[in-house]
């Protein structure tokens, strides 16, 4: 089974008869669990641990190196410890939850006892709000029988940094869960804060408990930005956006919490466990957050910006990280040409020079065989629906396409639309593995500039032919609308037929 087919499994086994109620214990939105489960994205390390923690799997079976299913622990137990497992087993769920509960609280009471007589450093402190005998046990509400009189310490450590006050149980109806006279460390959360902004009189409200009910979550902030960010004449294009969804989606620990109570460290951590990733990534995610966050600057959302001073450490690949078809390559295809399936898309990338996206994207109505030319691009402005000159050698190949008569010249054998990942993680990493080949679909079009180059092909048209160029008010020439060289870049314009000529040079 696949990565999607396991997780499938295991969420109707685990009685997630949905895909919303999964993703909402997972923190991730249903589109993203959707495209996990149907092996349109591959998990990163991170969604596997936390996947293997809920199911109580290991990362092995998930990713279908072992058939093991269940995680078995490697540590001794004695015989008593082991009773004690098998009568926790026959509780039924109140009586777990008392379980989990007194086990907890002893834990939390012996590592305070050991830490206490460990280190005798002083810890640092810091005042908060202290709404004294706040939270009544009898009746089991908040009452603001009137505004705070009091402050309090509490320990200035990051366990504590995000307790915003301190409010005290009067009554003993909690128990054993809470005792009167106990203090009780409240964290700003979004029910609370919004809780107690409704419980008080208009004239009672404390402008905290407003202000931090409205403020936009992780999630919410990304959202905002990205309709920001659209209307701008400089708005990221459409492949752009892709990337930044995917990166959006390795802060998914975070999307939840409110803005104003991400710390800079909840930022380099989420950085951090993805350090092995390339600049490319680590670039992607700086991007959002810093977009994100100079956002909530300037609209008064927050007042401080933790990510200035993140450190955003990325892995260098060994090797680089394209490389052309060497000429023995190009030999194979053509070679294998209708013997392995779809050998022909690979063979137009490589004669077109169009980025991965672009092919996927063509639809046939915008394909004009008699004048060898398409209609198509993306991602810089110059590059966007631009006129892509055929060469003479793949005519025979999209003429084949075309007699499919469907919406889009490359489509699966249904007649569906291509995404860049399902076309990298099904078709084209299939053909690879027939050919022995070690290639990315983006390698075709460092294929394409090498031939241009080795063929004397005259560089305005390769420049223009690849999608960095700009046609006239016509539409009948074309120039690089470059920045480098006036004369060349605004000045020089190619015709459709001097690119044909060209690009049959390779």
């Amino acid at each position: 089974m696949t990565f999607g087919e396991r997780l499938t499994h295991l969420r109707k086994e685990k009685g997630y008869t949905t895909r919303s109620g999964l993703a909402e214990a997972l923190g991730i939105p249903t589109t993203t669990l959707r495209n996990y489960e149907t092996d349109v994205r591959e998990p990163g390390h991170s969604f596997l641990v936390r996947v293997a923690d809920l199911f109580g799997v290991t990362i092995d079976y998930l990713l279908g190196i072992s058939e093991e299913h269940e995680k078995k622990f490697q540590f001794d137990i004695t015989n008593s410890e082991m009773e004690h497992v098998k009568s926790y087993r026959e509780l039924d769920a109140y009586g777990k939850e008392t379980v989990d509960f007194i086990l907890g609280r002893e834990l939390s009471r012996v590592k305070q006892l050991k830490e206490a007589s460990s280190s005798s450093v002083s810890v640092p402190m810091r005042i908060v709000r202290y709404y004294q005998r706040l939270a009544s046990a009898g009746s089991g509400e908040i009452v603001f029988d009137d505004l705070p009189v009091e402050q309090i310490e509490i320990p200035d450590t990051p366990k504590y940094r995000r307790v915003s006050y301190v409010i005290g149980v009067n009554g003993n109806s909690m128990e054993p869960l809470y005792y009167d006279g106990d203090l009780l460390l409240i964290e700003p959360t979004c029910q609370i804060l919004r809780y107690l902004a409704n419980l008080n009189p208009e004239d009672q409200m404390l402008s905290e408990h407003q202000k931090y009910a409205d403020t936009p979550t992780f999630a919410e902030l990304y959202d905002l930005w990205k309709s920001h960010r659209r209307k701008l004449k400089s708005a990221p294009t459409a492949g752009c956006w892709k990337n930044y969804d995917i990166s959006f989606n390795r802060f998914s620990s975070l999307h939840h919490l409110k803005v104003t109570s991400i710390r800079a460290m909840d930022l380099q951590r989420c950085l951090t466990e993805n350090s092995t990733k390339s600049r490319t990534t680590i670039g992607n995610m700086r991007a959002i957050i810093r977009g994100m966050w100079a956002y909530a600057m300037n609209n008064e959302i927050v007042t401080t910006n933790p990510t200035l001073n993140l450190s955003f450490d990325f892995t260098e690949s060994l090797k680089p990280a394209h490389a052309r078809f060497t000429d023995e390559e190009i030999l194979a295809l053509w070679d294998a040409l209708y013997v392995v399936n779809n050998v022909d898309i690979i063979l137009i990338y490589i004669y077109t020079g169009m980025r991965p996206v672009e092919l996927l994207d063509i639809e046939s109505c915008n394909v004009h065989l008699e004048e060898r030319y398409m209609i198509g691009g993306c991602k810089t402005e110059a590059g966007k629906d631009r006129r892509i000159p055929i060469h003479e050698r793949i005519v025979p190949l999209i003429e084949r396409r075309l007699a499919d008569n469907r919406k889009y010249l490359i489509s699966n054998k249904y007649g569906n639309h291509y995404t860049c990942a399902v076309y990298h993680n099904s078709n084209w990493n299939t053909v690879m593995q027939k050919l022995h080949m070690n290639h990315a679909p983006h390698d075709t079009r460092y294929t394409f500039a090498s031939l241009a180059d080795n063929a004397g092909m005259n560089e305005t048209c390769r420049k223009i032919i690849m999608g960095h160029s700009l046609s006239n008010a016509a539409g009948t020439a074309f120039k690089t609308g470059g920045r480098s060289d006036v004369t060349r870049d605004v000045y020089t314009e190619k015709t459709l037929a001097e690119l044909l000529k060209e690009i049959n040079k390779i």
